[in-house]
């Protein structure tokens, strides 16, 4: 799980530029899924199937980001 969690938090999502990151993780469970879509609005949603209990996982695939503009010398 680990292993997981890191490649998750490693790969760059900045906030507004989530495309790449949805098309990597759809092709990662693709293979599990019916189907996959991202919605009008960015959202990556996939569909098993089965007819047992209903689950929903949400989370955020972007990142805050910071440009750095400058440094200033502190002395």
């Amino acid at each position: 799980m680990f292993d997981l969690v890191r490649t998750l938090a490693e790969r760059p999502c900045p906030a507004g530029y989530e495309e790449e990151f949805n098309r990597w993780l759809a092709g990662r469970w693709r293979p599990y899924l019916q189907s996959v879509q991202v919605t009008p609005v960015g959202n990556l949603v996939g569909r098993f199937g089965g007819s047992g209990p209903r689950l929903l996982l949400v989370a955020h695939s972007d990142e805050i980001a910071f440009v750095v503009l400058a440094t200033l010398d502190p002395g």
